[in-house]
C-alpha cells in the first residue's frame, strides 16, 4: 500500500515491493534482531519507492516534448491528451505536482477545475461567482503560466544532463 500511495502505478508499485522483499531477504538475520522489523518494512518501502519516483522524474523530465505540451494546451483536454500522447499516468501526476507548486491559490483551483475536473468555462464562471470572459482571459493565463513552467523545468533539466 505504501509503495502503491508514491508511486502512484500498480507496476512500479510491485517492482518497488520485490525490491523490499529482496533487501529484507539479503538482510534477514539483521531484522531477526531489529526491535521493529515492521517498521524497518514499512521505512524502507518508502524509501524504494521514493527513489524509484526520483528516477523516473529525471528520465521523464529528459523526455518532455514542449512541442506536445504548446499543442495539448490549445485543447481544453489537457490532461486526458497527455495520456492520448503515450504519458504514463506517473508521467502526468508528476506534471501536474510540478504545475501546481508553481500556481498561486486561485490558479489551482482554475487547473483543477478546467483539467482535473473538466468543468466547461460556462461552469467554473458559475463556481468562481466572475463573468465568462474573466474567466476566458484568467484560462489563457493559465495556459501561459503552464508552458512557461514546462519550458522553464524542461530547460533546467536538459542543461544539467549536458
Amino acid at each position: 500500500m505504501i509503495c502503491f500511495s508514491y508511486c502512484q502505478n500498480k507496476a512500479d508499485a510491485e517492482d518497488c515491493l520485490q525490491e523490499v522483499f529482496i533487501r529484507a531477504m539479503s538482510k534477514a538475520s539483521e531484522i531477526k534482531k531489529h526491535p521493529a522489523p515492521d517498521k524497518w518494512l514499512f521505512v524502507t518501502a518508502k524509501f524504494i519507492s521514493l527513489e524509484k519516483l526520483r528516477a523516473y522524474k529525471k528520465t521523464y523530465r529528459n523526455e518532455l516534448n514542449i512541442i506536445d505540451f504548446e499543442a495539448i494546451l490549445k485543447n481544453e483536454t489537457f490532461e486526458n491528451d497527455l495520456s492520448e500522447r503515450q504519458y504514463t499516468e506517473t508521467d502526468i501526476i508528476i506534471l501536474r505536482n510540478d504545475i501546481l507548486k508553481k500556481l498561486n491559490k486561485k490558479e489551482q483551483e482554475l487547473y483543477i477545475l478546467r483539467y482535473i475536473e473538466k468543468s466547461s468555462v460556462e461552469n467554473i464562471s458559475e463556481r468562481l461567482k466572475i463573468s465568462y470572459s474573466n474567466t476566458t482571459t484568467r484560462l489563457s493565463r493559465l495556459k501561459a503560466k503552464i508552458l512557461k513552467s514546462i519550458n522553464e523545468v524542461y530547460r533546467n533539466e536538459n542543461e544539467k544532463f549536458k
